[in-house]
């Protein structure tokens, strides 16, 4: 059955043909995502069926048996492709399958870098001059390279194209002197380092370690006698690179991708559109910017590629990449309501899942023109994730006030309330007007560690108030009618029972958080309260309790049901500690302990614990006693 109309250019064709019998050069568009295949699951799945399908081929060939060679031919999947009849050079966008055929490239590269390393002869040149052939295009002297990524990852692909490491002519950042290997170890230590590029740099040296072992295991040829990697390469003979020139002949023949060669760019982007939608291969926020950049590609070329680069500045310098659509949720989430900001009818929810309907709905039903629309979103969007990067980044955050309310949004993940923040930061913050900021962010920091760490409250319940606070703060309701509503939710008496109960089998990192908050509160003004990150969790009766402990002292002799056991995790009998202080103390009688508590000078203990002549059961449930009433004042929000 033959296929006409757009997709008239449909055919398998294998990686030779696709790459090496092609003059014409692949470029991957803006809207494609940048590289983004993991080591441990894409790469590895890929390269573990070439080795299992040459396996095949080699018995094929070996045992003269068609059916099995055959049976070796293996199809990659598809790759989308748009001529671009702009310019003089022939060139085609990649609309899907970047990921496979930057991958087959870096394997082609590595298999050529390792080439590099043997002692240069006839059969390594030739095995190298039939990749150069592949991954260089004739016609284009100042960029050679058939396959050119999008502007994140360009450059580092050139690289590892690239022959000589320390080409000037295709890398500003030169390897001086060291091999492609190290260098990328170098990059890889560099915290400027994208994460997308980083992906590309692991992937080479997965693949380049995969060639050097195959060399000697898949292919069953001896052990190398030397153990360093320069001197087991020069020990490969003519036999090994003869297996090495059929493995890379199998991978180029007997590989195929279903090629499809659309007419225009406009049916590329409804084609990439089409496939991720509905499979499911790509982020919400990565069909978003496809939709964008085809909207405003129509008529302004210039636009498209400014929204672009503005695009890939905030997803790949800002946002890390598993919260992509995550934040864009956040994003909206924190303009509903607000005058300015791209419309949402409510027809759908606004969750990762509908981003991409509203989004597109959004802009089209906007009064102002698409491309202003587009342009205002994606501006908002980079506004946006400069303040929740902050979030996410306690020590960067600007606002001393209301640090420790990041810290606690940050510890106990509260995903729910990073868009108020945004929202409040956007009314009252960025106006100058930092105390009602404040006052609106503690109050509501309170309200979630009240309902939903010690309440356990339902998370669609408290999404809804979140929801609800944010429209508030955006209809420029008053900030008495905004904590006034955070109150009407609250349920104190609720979290006093829930806290007791807490206080008997607290998580560490509850318990560690909650007497921050004590010994905080109990402070004075000239007391140096160190922060949370440089405390240590301590048991004052201690987990193996040795014969400083007396069973029958510690209950004073009363009758009882309860154990040593019930005791030791419950709040009452955990304190604070410098770290260096902890360890040698562990397991001393409380004498001891509360001499070495002094010294800490932190005044959870001074005042709770080395007022204390013994430490017994009933000494921890009066603690508790004290702990409640610290509680109740913390976190009411009845006192602001």
């Amino acid at each position: 059955m033959s296929v006409g109309g757009v997709f008239a250019g449909t055919n398998a064709v294998s990686i030779k043909a696709l790459l090496g019998d092609s003059d014409g050069k692949l470029v991957v568009p803006r809207f494609q995502r940048n590289y983004a295949w993991d080591v441990d699951d894409n790469i590895a799945s890929m390269w573990n069926d070439l080795l299992i399908n040459f396996q095949i081929y080699r018995r094929g060939r070996d045992e003269h048996n068609i059916q099995l060679k055959e049976e070796a031919q293996y199809l990659l999947g598809p790759i989308v492709l748009v001529e671009d009849k702009l310019g003089s050079s022939k060139k085609y966008l990649v609309v899907d399958g970047q990921q496979r055929l930057a991958t087959i490239t870096i394997l082609l590269c590595a298999i050529r870098d390792v080439l590099a390393e043997l002692s240069t002869n006839n059969r390594e040149v030739r095995i190298a001059n039939t990749i150069d052939d592949m991954i260089k295009i004739n016609h284009s002297p100042d960029n050679p390279w058939r396959l050119e990524a999008n502007a994140i990852n360009r450059d580092v692909l050139k690289f590892i194209q690239q022959t000589d490491p320390n080409d000037v002519n295709t890398t500003q950042d030169v390897c001086k002197g060291k091999t492609k290997y190290d260098y990328m170890s170098d990059k890889l230590k560099k915290r400027n380092t994208s994460d997308s590029n980083r992906k590309i740099y692991r992937a080479y040296q997965y693949l380049y370690d995969c060639v050097r072992d195959v060399i000697y295991t898949n292919f069953s040829l001896p052990s190398p006698k030397s153990s360093t990697k320069q001197n087991q390469l020069s020990e490969i003979d003519t036999h090994n690179i003869e297996e090495l020139g059929e493995f890379l002949d199998h991978i180029i023949r007997n590989n195929y991708v279903v090629q499809i060669i659309l007419p225009n760019e406009s049916t590329a982007y409804l084609v990439f559109e089409s496939f991720n939608s509905k499979n499911h291969a790509l982020a919400k926020s990565d069909l978003i910017k496809n939709h964008i950049l085809r909207i405003v590609g129509t008529d302004n070329s210039d636009l498209q590629s400014a929204l672009g680069t503005q695009w890939d500045n905030v997803f790949d310098k800002l946002v890390k990449e598993d919260d992509h659509d995550r934040f864009v949720t956040e994003s909206l989430r924190s303009r509903l309501d607000l005058p300015g900001s791209i419309p949402i009818s409510g027809k759908y929810p606004v969750t990762d899942k509908h981003l991409y309907k509203i989004i597109k709905d959004g802009i089209n039903g906007k009064d102002l023109s698409r491309d202003d629309v587009c342009r205002s979103f994606v501006a908002d969007l980079e506004v946006d994730a400069k303040f929740l990067n902050a979030l996410s980044k306690p020590n960067d955050y600007p606002y001393d006030e209301t640090k420790d309310e990041i810290k606690t949004l940050n510890l106990f993940q509260a995903k729910l309330v990073r868009f108020v923040a945004l929202a409040a930061h956007r009314r009252w913050a960025e106006s100058k007007d930092e105390d009602s900021y404040t006052k609106v962010l503690q109050y509501t920091v309170k309200f979630f560690f009240k309902y939903r760490v010690v309440g356990k409250g339902h998370p669609a319940h408290l999404e809804a108030i979140m929801i609800k606070l944010a429209r508030m703060i955006n209809t420029e309701q008053t900030l008495d009618d905004i904590v006034s509503y955070i109150r009407k939710n609250d349920n104190h008496d609720d979290f006093q029972s829930r806290f007791k109960q807490l206080m008997k089998k607290p998580t560490r990192k509850l318990a560690k958080y909650v007497l921050y908050k004590f010994n905080h509160e109990l402070r004075s003004d000239s007391d140096d309260v160190k922060a949370i990150d440089n405390l240590t969790l301590e048991h004052i009766l201690p987990l193996n309790h040795s014969e400083h402990w007396e069973e029958n002292e510690f209950f004073e002799g009363d009758n009882n049901t309860e154990e040593f056991h019930d005791y030791v995790g419950r709040l009452g009998n955990l304190t604070l500690l410098h770290k260096k202080v902890n360890p040698g103390i562990s397991d001393k009688n409380f004498a001891d302990k509360k001499s070495a508590y002094k010294q800490s000078k932190l005044p959870i203990n001074e005042k709770t614990v080395c007022t204390k002549t013994s430490w017994t059961a009933a000494t921890i449930t009066e603690r508790e006693d004290h702990f409640m009433k610290l509680a109740d004042k913390i976190w009411s929000l009845d006192n602001g």
